[in-house]
């Protein structure tokens, strides 16, 4: 408590002020009001001792304070009116402020008033006022207080950076806020943080945000805070920082294949932060931030082939969303395994197949030789096609191959389907049959033969004419009597050989009256009334019959004429034989020519019965001395015929070959008694 100061000078002036309920001292009057106290004189010191306990009108006691309005001022504040309320007030009671006197207002014994000087106002701090009565009586009353606060700050604007935005990792930024009631001391708070701050202005303050509070994006707030005593912190005003625009450059890879693992890509572009997120066609992949130009994100297994649109957006403040890269989720090239079946004949029907591999799809095709079948997709490792009959029609080799479509897909590598020809039947020959040594064009009948078809002779091939499915044709010269196998063999791709059937190869019997297919001796009847007469050989002794320059050659007598037999006779044994002839005499004098030609007709030209092979031959009786000939079969006649190995006057024919044995009656009941043979008797011997 401030001790009472009595101001003798200025008390009656305040004196005055009370009485007068002006603040403007009277300056009219030169004589003190009678309720003026002089402050500055001293009490009456020479009063008498004894009259102490007499009571002095002017005695007053001591003032008490009890309360001060306002109780509070703000720091700048100009002159503030306080009213004291107390007790004990008289009208030389003053107030002081700070043990200095104020001019004072006297209202009542319970009330004063007086003016704060705007100076007491300069700073924060507590001012102490307190009431003084001048003796008689009177002194120092207690102590009331008047706080000097700071006003409560308040924020309205900031103007830099305008707008109250910069981007995430932005260096230091200066930062000015507009308000008011702003104070030497007030601190501006970004998002929290005090800043070094400085005072401009009661309604200017600036201060530098450290580039580590904007490594973030985010919206923060700036307050301003004033400290006690007093102050307060304002509103706040929210300060952007924002996330930068973003863009794509470039993404690698730029594909992956449909059912591949998850795959890592590597995203380029600027304006990328700690925020950004990676999408395939909108939705958001796992991604991990590298730096502001560099993303990888991976690519989860992918259930759709396709081109899908990847972005980069960044979050809010500053949300954005990049232009779009292609990411293309690629249909893998299948694989395949088998076809079933892997076969079919050419000119069938159509053929249903299995195709089974890997990486198929719904879209898959089977394909034969670069042509999309109709498919039925099974499932991943097996599909379903028909191939056509058009495709079946004629021998080759088919490619299999399984197409996934694009993007990406292609071709399989290829499977064998062959078409093969199919196994060709006979059924006949024409001829049947062909002559031993003759060329001869032979038609096989039969079906399914084709281009490159061959006819097997005995295994062997020969050349062949595929006249058409059902006909083909060869030519065949056999050396040898007997059957030969044919069959018909079709090329591969399958193919095979034919049934067999036997072609017969034998000699051309045409014109031949006897066959000689073995060794025995075969009898003919002379019949010599059926073939007419012929001018007769002349002599009755054997002639050569081959026109050599050394020959005899026999003589035909025109003049005379007797009857004929001639008989056309043919080896068809298949090797060569030794033909050897005689007449069989039936009576006492049978006598006859017999000569063989080697043809297959009857001489009758005169040069053509000078042409016979060997002899004619006239037999005669051996007992009448001569021993060049031996009838086999001579009987009783003196007279028969031959030619035999015992005379040596056989002739050897080759397979197949005619010859004409030619017997000539030497007298027909003539006159000499001379009958003719009754039976030709004819052998074909081995050769040895």
């Amino acid at each position: 408590m401030k001790l009472w100061t009595p101001f003798l000078v200025a008390l009656p002036i305040a004196l005055v002020y009370a009485c007068s309920g002006s603040d403007t001292p009277d300056t009219d009057s030169g004589t003190p009001d009678a309720t003026e106290v002089d402050a500055t004189k001293p009490a009456d010191a020479g009063r008498d001792r004894e009259q102490a306990d007499v009571k002095d009108p002017d005695q007053a006691e001591v003032p008490v304070v009890s309360s001060i309005t306002p109780t509070k001022a703000l720091v700048g504040s100009q002159a503030v009116d306080v009213v004291v309320i107390g007790r004990n007030f008289v009208p030389r009671t003053i107030l002081q402020l700070e043990g200095a006197p104020l001019v004072t207002r006297f209202q009542s014994t319970t009330q004063l008033s007086a003016t704060i000087p705007a100076s007491a106002f300069a700073k924060t701090g507590t001012l102490h006022i307190s009431a003084g009565t001048s003796p008689p009586g009177g002194g120092a009353s207690n102590e009331l207080t008047v706080a000097v606060e700071n006003p409560a700050p308040s924020l309205t604007a900031i103007t830099v950076p305008s707008p109250p935005s910069v981007l995430v990792g932005a260096n230091d930024t200066p930062i000015e806020v507009q308000g008011a009631n702003f104070v030497d001391g007030s601190i501006l708070s970004f998002a929290g943080t005090d800043l070094p701050t400085t005072f401009s202005s009661a309604s200017k303050l600036t201060a530098v945000v450290p580039k580590a509070k904007l490594a973030n994006s985010g919206t923060f707030p700036v307050t301003v805070r004033t400290p006690a005593p007093g102050g307060g912190t304002s509103s706040s005003i929210s300060f952007t920082v924002a996330n930068p625009q973003v863009s794509i450059t470039s993404v690698t890879p730029t594909s992956m294949k449909l059912g591949d693992p998850q795959t890592q890509i590597l995203v380029k572009g600027s304006g990328f932060v700690s925020q950004s997120a990676v999408s395939l066609n909108g939705t958001p992949i796992v991604t991990t931030f590298v730096d502001g130009t560099t993303l990888t994100a991976l690519v989860p297994v992918q259930a759709q082939a396709g081109q899908f649109p990847i972005v980069v957006q960044n979050p809010a403040p500053g949300a954005s969303v990049s232009q779009a890269k292609l990411f293309t989720v690629e249909y893998p090239v299948p694989t395949v395994a088998t076809v079933s079946p892997d076969n079919a004949v050419a000119g069938g029907a159509a053929v249903a197949i299995t195709v089974t591999g890997a990486k198929f799809y719904a879209n898959s095709q089977i394909s034969i030789d670069g042509n999309a079948l109709p498919t039925t997709f099974v499932d991943a490792t097996t599909l379903r096609a028909t191939i056509p009959s058009a495709s079946l029609n004629g021998a080759k080799t088919i490619a299999v191959r399984v197409v996934n479509p694009a993007p990406g897909g292609g071709a399989s590598t290829a499977l064998n389907f062959v078409v093969g020809n199919a196994v060709p039947t006979i059924a006949s020959l024409n001829p049947s049959g062909v002559t031993i040594g003759q060329k001869t064009t032979v038609t096989v009948n039969g079906d399914k033969f084709v281009a490159g078809a061959q006819v097997l002779l005995n295994n062997v091939p020969q050349t062949t004419t595929v006249l058409s499915a059902q006909q083909v044709s060869f030519s065949i010269t056999w050396p040898t009597r007997g059957a030969v196998p044919v069959a018909v063999q079709n090329p591969a791709p399958g193919g095979g050989l034919s049934n067999t059937l036997n072609l017969g190869v034998g000699c051309d019997t045409s014109g031949v009256e006897v066959v000689l297919n073995g060794y025995d001796p075969i009898s003919v009847n002379t019949n010599f009334d059926q073939q007419g007469r012929k001018a007769s050989f002349d002599g009755n002794m054997p002639q050569k019959c081959d026109a050599t320059a050394n020959a005899v050659v026999p003589t035909i007598n025109g003049n005379f004429t007797q009857p004929v037999r001639a008989v056309v006779v043919q080896n068809v044994t298949g090797s060569f034989m030794d033909l050897t002839t005689w007449a069989v005499c039936a009576g006492v004098k049978d006598d006859a020519y017999l000569a063989v030609y080697r043809r297959a007709t009857v001489p009758t030209a005169y040069a053509d019965r000078r042409a016979c092979e060997g002899y004619v031959s006239e037999g005669y009786d051996l007992n009448a001395g001569s021993a060049s000939y031996q009838s086999p079969e001579r009987g009783p006649a003196l007279f028969c015929p031959g030619f035999t190995k015992a005379n040596g006057g056989q002739v050897r024919l080759d397979v197949c070959e005619k010859a004409v044995i030619y017997l000539q009656a030497f007298e027909y009941q003539g006159a000499n008694g001379f009958t003719v043979p009754a039976t030709l008797k004819i052998k074909g011997e081995q050769v040895p």
